[in-house]
């Protein structure tokens, strides 16, 4: 009988043992799940940061497509090879990387199809 009551003393030690584990590892999936909650706001928080950093952006290249357009094409009427590259690369990150679009493809497309060089006068 001393045999069969260690044998059951044992078996209560084991799932104690176990049941101390798995309140561990339930208060560490808690923690876990705290953390992760934590990261989710931190990203939320980023991501609405990066929004207006995007918009802030697109502006930006908008107003220097508006400026190149209103020095080219509105006051020179020509544009070298190397302003219109350049304008070309604005209006990529504009255009495919920010999504902008209406007048600041309008501006581009003004300035793409300027000569790139001064009109000769006949004086």
């Amino acid at each position: 009988m001393d045999e069969f009551l260690s044998g059951a003393h044992d078996n209560c030690v084991k799932i104690d043992s176990i049941t101390t584990s798995i309140t561990n590892l339930s208060e560490k999936v808690e923690a876990i799940g705290t953390k992760v909650d934590n990261l989710q706001d931190d990203i939320s928080h980023i991501n609405g940061r990066l929004e207006i950093i995007g918009k802030g952006t697109k502006m930006e290249l908008f107003d220097t497509l508006y400026h190149w357009k209103k020095i080219l094409v509105d006051e020179r009427g020509w544009a070298s090879e190397a302003e219109k590259k350049e304008v070309k690369h604005i209006y990529e990150v504009y255009h495919d990387g920010l999504d902008g679009n209406g007048e600041g493809k309008l501006y581009f497309e003004q300035i793409i199809s300027l000569p790139e060089e001064p009109r000769k006068s006949n004086n």
